[in-house]
């Protein structure tokens, strides 16, 4: 076995290369490592060209810290490309803080309050009745529906591979 203080030493000189740095930037934000917002902060800064993809895992790292020097780090990238920023929302998965007010019960999660983080989208004022979020059904939509299409496209190339040795 592996020290995970060894690991995350390796990871943050892998930060050293960009490129390199921007793929492990999720496991160190999964093992609360927040010891690199300012290295973070700097790749996104530096990124051009070819590496503008590491912008996105730099949000989302940054999204994931508690620490407040991420939130004023996250504004001032926002200044600096808020499309790059926006994507990083937008695919991030959601984080501890986001889901606090959720209760889980028999796959459909039942939203008691929602959590301040200061820019939600939309709120709920005190008459109206909570939030019910299917958890699932996503899933069948992301997943199922492509591999019941591939499964349908394979029943057809093989159906019109048979018929054409029929006829040789």
């Amino acid at each position: 076995m592996i020290d995970r203080e060894l690991i995350t030493a390796c990871f943050r000189r892998m930060l050293q290369r960009p490129q390199l740095g921007a793929r492990v930037l999720s496991d160190l934000a999964r093992w609360e490592d927040w010891s690199v917002v300012d290295r973070t902060t700097e790749i996104f800064i530096d990124a051009e060209g070819d590496s503008l993809w590491v912008r996105e895992p730099a949000v989302r790292y940054l999204m994931a810290c508690p620490l407040p020097e991420a939130k004023i780090e996250l504004e001032r990238l926002e200044s600096v490309d808020p499309a790059a920023v926006a994507n990083g929302r937008r695919f991030a998965p959601l984080s501890r803080e986001a889901t606090r007010g959720v209760k889980a019960t028999r796959g459909v999660s039942k939203v008691n309050e929602i959590p301040d983080t200061g820019s939600a989208p939309a709120t709920i004022s005190p008459g109206q009745e909570p939030i019910l979020v299917s958890s699932g059904s996503s899933v069948l939509w992301v997943v199922a529906v492509p591999v019941a299409a591939g499964v349908f496209f394979m029943v057809l190339l093989l159906i019109s591979y048979r018929f054409r040795t029929l006829k040789a």
